[in-house]
């Protein structure tokens, strides 16, 4: 699972809330930000304790995951 950048500025903007605000809603340490944004790997608590504090829902902040995408690492795993 990897967190959409632009969907969770997007959710901030709605809420007029800023990277200092959202950190302290979420307990969030700057560092663990700055992975976030940078695009390094973060652990699923990271991103729901992100989507607590923005409001909302899990799948309104994370990367949409194609069905082919998964489907070929189904037929994989069965040959």
């Amino acid at each position: 699972m990897r967190l959409d950048i632009d969907k969770m500025q997007l959710a901030m903007a709605r809420k007029c809330m800023g990277v200092n605000y959202l950190l302290k809603k979420a307990d969030l340490p700057r560092g663990t930000y700055n992975n976030v944004i940078s695009g390094k790997k973060v652990r699923v608590e990271t991103i729901g304790k992100i989507a607590k504090g923005l409001g909302v829902d899990v799948t309104e902040i994370i990367e949409a995951v194609s069905y082919t995408h998964l489907r070929a690492h189904e037929t994989a795993a069965n040959l």
